[in-house]
């Protein structure tokens, strides 16, 4: 019966005894995501055991005696990569807001509406305030 990365991480971890019953082809299936998983713990030697001329039942095998002394599965084993945050860049210069606001005796929120409901037309009137300052 052939094993799936979650039981066969829980061996390497936890049941450590049945690990001699894991066969080479079991480790090579597997191989893949659990050295992605172990790039967490050390991210050089997965890097290193990632290399296509290595032997990776043997890398396995390597990482099996790596965690020899754990007793559980780590924190950072079930973690996933944390979401980049997007960057949202504003679509106004504060400096064009700040002159919008003291030539037509504004707030920010008439500012945040105008923005929301009338962005063109919020455009077109900087685009024209600029080219009067212009000359």
């Amino acid at each position: 019966m052939p094993i799936d990365f979650i039981s066969l991480g829980n061996i390497i971890f936890k049941n450590k005894d049945k690990y001699k019953f894991i066969t080479d082809n079991d480790k090579e299936k597997n191989f893949f995501i659990l050295n992605r998983k172990f790039a967490y713990k050390d991210i050089k030697k997965a890097q290193f055991f990632n290399n296509k001329n290595l032997d990776r039942s043997s890398s396995l095998d390597v990482w099996f005696a790596i965690f020899g002394n754990t007793t559980n599965i780590p924190g950072w084993y079930w973690k996933t990569k944390a979401k980049k945050s997007i960057k949202v860049k504003p679509k106004f210069k504060k400096d064009e807001i700040d002159d919008l606001m003291e030539r037509y005796n504004i707030n920010e929120r008439d500012i945040d509406f105008l923005i929301l409901y009338y962005e063109d037309e919020l455009k077109k009137t900087i685009k024209q305030l600029k080219k009067f300052q212009k000359k």
